[in-house]
Formats: structure tokens, sequence, C-alpha cells
């Protein structure tokens, strides 16, 4: 048939944009796909936490909320040069935001003053010692507002509501933890508190037996989450399994290679790393403490009276062996950075405070 005009018909066999006869490599193929394997060892030795702090943290959680919504804490310490174990000596616990599901956290000035007192009690990583606050290397001084190159903290602490879940952690919480992971660094331990369900002929309201535990995700966790192959969680309730997307490829519909199988997520318990837990008793832990930071129960003068009247009976050295004394010190227009380092430096020395802060902070104790 003559037409008078010309037509460009689709051709109606697909191409591939690949040039006929082209092929790929046994690389480029292998980089559409993620094998997901399991790691044997933490690439820590164990984990200790200062019973005190551990005490302290946990019973709030229970007096507070009941354990109805979930709350969290960053955990500062040292960690062995040689034996990589991780001890925590203080929980810094952030202003945040909570729910049954999760927590999160907010980051900013208050976490860059609670790296500066860390850092002149001598809570630094990489200590090539076995713990404590006493004769630990120093860190260089610098202003409560700059925050540190390499952050003292050594993980985070997690208390997980009591709604039923039947996994470890959430997709939400994996993520979390992957991301302090690379921000800390290799020997970044994630402890859990959870509760369990309480006994049948419990009281109602009652509360189940508390469980802590302690976890790393793997590195290759904290890799893949760098590298945008977590997916983001789905709306919704949280999942005991992880999406896994190709950044390079996302409608790859089978990325992940898990136990010999194609698949499109990955179970959690595959991202975790068991830990061996212990507790000590640190240098900074005591049964009555100063009030801790963004809770319920206030931070002020009445407290400070209430604290300095119950370390009284105790030596001078360790009067003011408290991080978060020191923490709420340090945000008073009446001190400086450099009386607050003067102070740290001293407890973490193991000397006695001298007489005129003495006066500072009973003045403060007053109003």
């Amino acid at each position: 048939m003559l037409l008078p005009f010309a037509r460009d018909v689709p051709s109606a066999v697909k191409r591939n944009d690949r040039e006929f006869g082209a092929t790929m490599t046994m690389d480029e193929l292998a980089a559409k796909f993620v094998r997901v394997e399991t790691q044997p060892a933490p690439l820590c030795g164990s984990f200790s936490i200062d019973r005190h702090a551990a005490r302290d943290f946990q019973a709030y959680v229970a007096a507070a909320t009941r354990f109805s919504v979930a709350r969290a804490g960053l955990l500062y310490g040292t960690v062995d040069g040689e034996t990589h174990d991780v001890r925590v000596e203080a929980i810094y616990e952030p202003p945040q935001d909570a729910t049954p599901a999760g927590v999160t956290l907010t980051r900013g000035d208050d976490e860059a003053v609670a790296d500066f007192v860390a850092g002149e009690l001598g809570l630094v990583k990489a200590s090539g010692r076995r713990g404590g606050v006493r004769g630990g290397r120093r860190a260089r001084r610098r202003a409560p507002s700059t925050r540190p190159l390499s952050p003292p903290q050594v993980g985070w602490v997690l208390a997980q509501s009591a709604a039923p879940r039947d996994y470890i952690l959430s997709d939400v919480e994996v993520r979390q933890a992957a991301a302090l992971h690379t921000e800390v660094g290799p020997h970044a331990v994630t402890a859990v508190v959870s509760t369990a369900p309480p006994d049948a002929d419990a009281p109602p309201g009652a509360l189940g037996d508390v469980h802590f535990e302690a976890f790393q995700v793997s590195a290759q966790c904290a890799r893949l989450a760098a590298g945008g192959w977590l997916a983001p969680p789905a709306a919704g309730s949280p999942a005991g399994t992880t999406a896994i997307v190709n950044p390079a490829d996302p409608l790859l519909a089978l990325p992940a290679i898990v136990g010999g199988k194609d698949a499109k997520e990955v179970d959690n318990d595959y991202f975790l790393v068991p830990v061996p837990i212990r507790d000590h008793g640190g240098p900074l832990g005591r049964a009555r403490g100063f009030a801790v930071e963004n809770r319920l129960t206030p931070q002020g003068p009445a407290q400070l009276a209430a604290f300095l009247a119950d370390s009284k009976s105790g030596p001078r050295e360790t009067r003011y062996a408290d991080f978060h004394l020191l923490l709420w010190l340090a945000k008073q227009p009446q001190l400086g950075p450099d009386d607050v380092s003067a102070i740290a430096r001293t407890v973490a020395a193991g000397e006695p405070v001298g007489e005129g802060y003495d006066l500072i902070l009973e003045s403060l104790a007053a109003g």
C-alpha cells in the first residue's frame, strides 16, 4: 500500500541495551548481589558496665515508664588497646522521642558537653589499658561547644518496651546500631535491656524479669548500611527482618543471597553478634548519684544540696566523682570550661578538689 507519508514503526522485538554478543563478567554479576553471612565472633573482647550506672538506668525505665516506651543512652568508657575489652563507666541520656516501637535521640550541643566531660575524665577509646578513669590517657583540652573528631562513646544502651516481639532487634534498631558502629568504630556495643512477660500468677501490672544483654552488629552489616544496601523500614510496625536493596540497581528483585538462597530480606539475627557481658564497680559509680539529665526528675540546686550532703561522709577524693554532676556543672554560667576541666582531671587522678570549688558548689546548692 502506497502511503502519502512516512511511518516510523517501532520494532516488536525487545532489544537489550548491550550490543549483540556482549557478555557480563563474573565481577559485574557479583556486584549485583550481596552474600549475607554471619560473623562468628565479636570484634571486642568483652563488655563490662558499671553496675550502679546499669542499675540506675533500668530502675528508672521500670519506675518511670514501666517499659511502656523505649529509652536509650550513649555509653562512655574505654576500650583496651590489646584485648579490645569494652568498659563502660557512665551513661549519658540525650533528649529523646520515645514510642513503644523505638526511640529517636536528639544529638547536639548537650552531647558535645558530655563528650568534653568524658574526655577530661580520661574516657577515651583505644586506651591501651584495662578500664578505669584514674591514670588513663587524658584527652586534649577543648571547649564544650566543639565535638571531638573521634567521639569517646563506646556504644549505646537500648531499653525496649514490653510490647511483644519475636526478634532481638527490629529493622529500625539494626539501622541505628549500624550507624553508631560506623560513627564510633568497630568495637561499638549495643546493650539491650528488656523485660520478659510476667508469670501467669503475677498481680496485674507486674513486670517480668529484666534482662541485660550485649551485642555488636556485624562488620558486614555496618558496611551494607553505609553503602545504602539496607532499605528504609516500611511504614507500620517494626519488623524482625531488614529489606535489602542494591543501590546501583534498586529494581533488582532478589539482591541478597542468604543461606545459599536468593532473598530480598534478611533476618536481623544474621547481623547480630553476642558479646560476653559482666559488670564492675567503677570510680564514677555510686549507689546514690546526682540526678540524671533529660529525665522526668529535675536537676537543680536542691538536687545538688542533697548530693553534697550525702557525699560528705565519703573521702574527699571521690566527693565529685559523678559523671552527671560534672555534666550539669559544665552547663552552669558560674563555671567555665577551665573550671570543669580542673575538677574532672582531679577526679580522674584520684585527688581531692580544691577548697575553692567546694565553696562554689555550696553556693550553687544554696540557689
